[in-house]
Parts: C-alpha cells; structure tokens; sequence
C-alpha cells in the first residue's frame, strides 16, 4: 500500500482457481483514508485480467452495442475538452452523481465538483497543447462496464500530466454509458 497523507492506495492481482481447474485472475485498486485513528475503506475497484483459463472457460462476451462508442466519445470529449480549455466539456463523459479520484487518493464527487478541479488545472497551465487516452481493457458486467488504460496531457512549457486510470462507466436511463467512478492509478514500477 502507498500512503499519501492521510490516503493510502492498495494495488495488486488475485487469483483464484475454482472447482474443475478454472482461473480467474482480477486486478485491484482500493482506496484508504485515514479517519480518527483508523483505515477505513472509501473506493474499491476489480478488473478481469482476461477470460478464464482452463477447462471450462467460458467464450468472450460480446459488449453492448453503443457500450464501446459512449466510452470512445466520452474519452474524446475528455481530449477536446482540455485541448479546447474547456472543463465542462471535459467532463461531459461524467455521471452527474460520479466519483473522480486522483492518483493520491484525494477523490470529489459530483460532475459538477469534477468540472471545478479540471478548471483549476486549466487556470494553472492553460489549455493542453496535445492529449490522449489509450483504453487498453473494456470488461462489462450487466449495467457496469470496468475500463482501464492509459491517458496524457501536454501543456505549454513543457508541463505533462500522465498515468494509468481505472474507470467504472454505468448504463444510465436512457440507455447511454456515462462515467460513475474514475481513479487515476500511481504510475508503473519499472
């Protein structure tokens, strides 16, 4: 676990073979924060790591027809919305009632609250000069679809904000995926 203040991050893999050989690997984010005294859990995340392996594996699910485009159009709207210097569009990827939280551990609430931290970044180093997000995996479980990859931020005079990510999209009314939890991850261990 890394502690950050009063936050701590616990990352890793868990692996779990059931009846018949079947293994099922799972990556993992949790998130601490310390409150009188104790840990207490405020986020936790799990992402499969590929279908199952060994007899019995089942075949890979097919994902939901507009799942893959919200996401795709969400995090373009992420990149059009730095690189315009915009942070509402930023965020118009985001649930109203959705959850961001930094690689720190410091998390808001609220699209609205998400929009006030991209406009302090923005304030502070103008709008990107080039941004990208590489989804790498896109699992969906029923109303929840778990996607983790890779994003970046270019500023002027050479200012760069990068990482992984790991990020919760939910199937909202209206049928459309909309960002619920976002965790931006410590950057990799060489």
């Amino acid at each position: 676990m890394r502690v950050f203040a009063s936050a701590g991050v616990a990352t890793g893999v868990v692996v779990a073979t059931a009846a018949g050989g079947r293994v099922r690997k799972t990556a993992f984010t949790d998130v601490f924060a310390q409150r009188d005294g104790r840990w207490q859990a405020v986020s936790a995340q799990e992402l499969s790591l590929g279908e199952p392996t060994g007899s019995g594996a089942a075949p890979a699910a097919k994902l939901p027809p507009n799942v893959r485009q919200d996401v795709d159009a969400g995090n373009q709207a992420w990149i059009d919305g730095l690189e315009a210097g915009d942070a509402e569009r930023a965020v118009a990827g985001f649930a109203p009632e959705a959850v961001s939280c930094g690689a720190t551990g410091a998390c808001v609430q609220g699209a609205a609250a998400i929009a006030g931290v991209y406009r302090d970044v923005l304030a502070r180093f103008g709008r990107a000069s080039e941004a990208s997000v590489r989804s790498e995996t896109l699992h969906v479980d029923r109303d929840l679809a778990y996607e983790s990859g890779q994003s970046e931020a270019r500023f002027a005079h050479g200012a760069v904000r990068a990482g992984r990510f790991s990020t919760v999209w939910q199937r909202q009314p209206d049928g459309h995926w909309k960002i619920y939890r976002n965790m931006g991850l410590p950057a990799a261990r060489p």
